[in-house]
């Protein structure tokens, strides 16, 4: 996604000097929200973790009907 910034803010946006905010709106929250990551990943057991990555890219989840 940074790699685009200079191609978006070139032929998108029309302004090669975009890049700058655009690359600050892109790392900013980024920078903000990795502390919360960081105190989750420690306190979440990884068993805990592995379940909900597994379940989330399981064929059954994907496969069911959303619930009404």
């Amino acid at each position: 996604m940074l790699a685009g910034a200079q191609y978006f803010a070139t032929y998108t946006l029309g302004s090669p000097t975009a890049v700058t905010p655009l690359f600050a709106c892109l790392v900013s929250p980024l920078v903000l929200t990795m502390p919360m990551w960081l105190r989750t990943a420690r306190r979440v057991d990884r068993r805990e973790c592995g379940f909900v990555y597994r379940y989330n890219l399981s064929e059954d989840r994907l496969n069911h009907p959303v619930a009404e």
